[in-house]
């Protein structure tokens, strides 16, 4: 007995190359946006400097925001539309 189900059909090889392709855009472009957002907190994060690593970027931001949460407590929660995503323009969160 063969390894294929009875009525199920195989893809052609350029649709499995086409959907591997678009596979690899989508991971290449989601790969360039983190490295573009966490360059971006490198400028943002006091001790994070250009040749900083995503994984200590990341580190010294949670680090940054809690410090902030201490000294400033609830009254960050004041601001207008600080914690929901929506509120902020499309051009803020994707550049």
């Amino acid at each position: 007995m063969g390894g294929r189900k009875p009525g199920r059909r195989t893809r052609p090889a350029v649709e499995i190359i086409q959907r591997k392709e678009r596979h690899n855009l989508k991971e290449r472009d989601r790969r360039r946006r983190i490295r573009l957002c966490c360059d971006e907190l490198n400028t943002l994060v006091p001790f994070c400097y250009a040749e900083t690593d995503k994984a200590t970027t990341l580190q010294w931001t949670t680090a940054y925001l809690k410090y902030i949460r201490e000294v400033y407590g609830d009254s960050l929660k004041q601001v207008p539309g600080l914690r929901q995503r929506r509120s902020l323009p499309y051009s803020v969160l994707y550049k």
